[in-house]
């Protein structure tokens, strides 16, 4: 029973561990040197993984106690959600550089949200459909307020978080 609840959130498994690697490599490596490289690898990983999660054969799959969803809308939400978020990561690239605020933890930022989402695409439960949601949602507020210089950008994380 646990291997299919595995192998019916193997995406989203998956997923999560690319984004704690990438935030180690970022650490330990050049740090934001790194960034314009890491930007790139997100996108595509992002990218083969829509590419993945289309090509899984049909069919309707519960896990963990019926608390979460592998169905056909779920699966076609989340290769938009992936490939909407691959676009974001490569069109934002420029405009971050422009700024001057191209920073490694923003594509493992944008990676937990994505995971947050995918998740609560496939919620079958309330704490589940929570459980993404607060995922998503606090990297998002990180994002909000992803400019550290900028007093606005700081109001609207904190804005962001109270609301």
């Amino acid at each position: 029973m646990i291997a299919t609840d595995l192998a019916t959130v193997l995406p989203e498994l998956l997923l999560a561990g690319y984004a704690m690697a990438a935030l180690m490599y970022g650490v330990f490596t050049g740090k934001d040197e790194t960034a314009r490289s890491l930007m790139w690898m997100t996108a595509l990983v992002m990218a083969a993984l829509a590419l993945w999660i289309a090509t899984v054969p049909q069919g309707r799959t519960l896990a963990f106690f019926e608390s979460f969803v592998d169905d056909g809308f779920a699966r076609f939400a989340k290769v938009v959600i992936l490939l909407s978020a691959a676009a974001v990561l490569v069109t934002s690239e420029a405009f971050l550089s422009r700024q001057r605020i191209l920073r490694f933890e923003y594509p493992v930022l944008i990676t937990l949200s994505v995971v947050g989402m995918m998740i609560m695409v496939s919620a079958n439960d309330l704490i589940v459909l929570y459980m993404g949601l607060e995922l998503q949602s606090l990297a998002l507020y990180v994002i909000a307020s992803f400019q550290r210089d900028s007093a606005r950008s700081t109001e609207a994380g904190l804005k962001y978080f109270m609301l």
